[in-house]
């Protein structure tokens, strides 16, 4: 169950991303914002084994794990719904 609530939330983070674009600038951001969730591998683990000097792996990797899906909540929490909204954006 973990496995796939992981992956679909990757596929809404994809879809979320092209549908917040506009057309001219769809294909670049969903190609930009799930390297940019990869990058964040690196703060995520520094902060890992910030947690791991203080803490067991296990804690460690819990405290970490909520941090992590605290704020993919909170950021899904405030995302403006796109059902609806023209997708042709006059960029300026």
């Amino acid at each position: 169950p973990l496995l796939a609530f992981s992956i679909g939330y990757w596929a809404l983070l994809v879809t979320t991303t092209s549908e917040t674009f506009g057309s001219n600038l769809r294909s670049t951001a969903t190609t930009v914002v799930p390297n940019i969730v990869r990058a964040l591998f690196i703060p995520i683990s520094a902060a890992f084994l910030f947690f791991e000097s203080l803490f067991d792996t296990i804690t460690s990797a819990t405290i970490v794990g909520f941090i992590c899906c605290f704020i993919a909540i909170i950021g899904t929490y405030f995302l403006e719904e796109t059902f609806g909204k023209d997708l042709n954006f006059v960029e300026e």
